[in-house]
C-alpha cells in the first residue's frame, strides 16, 4: 500500500467533527433550556424563544453548518 492510500481524508473528517459538536451544543442549548417555560422555534435561519404566552426573537442564523453553535453562544450570554 502506498503511502497516499493510507491518508485519510481531513476534509471528511472535519465534517463528522463538526455534526458531533453540533449535536454537543444541541443538547447543551437543551439543558440550558430545560426547566424554563421557553422552547426553541426555528423558522428558516430566525430563532425565537417561545412560550405559551409570549414569543420574543432571538437571533438570525448566518451559518447554517453551526446554527447550534450559534444558538447555544446567544442562551449562554441571555442567562
Amino acid at each position: 500500500m502506498s503511502e497516499l492510500s493510507m491518508k485519510r481524508r481531513s476534509s471528511l473528517y472535519k465534517a463528522q467533527w463538526t455534526l458531533s459538536k453540533e449535536e454537543e451544543y444541541r443538547k447543551s442549548c437543551d439543558e440550558l433550556l430545560y426547566g424554563t417555560h421557553f422552547k426553541l422555534d426555528i423558522r428558516g435561519n430566525k430563532v425565537y424563544m417561545k412560550s405559551e404566552d409570549e414569543e420574543s426573537f432571538l437571533l438570525e442564523i448566518d451559518k447554517s453548518k453551526a446554527m447550534w453553535f450559534q444558538i447555544w453562544l446567544k442562551l449562554k450570554s441571555e442567562k
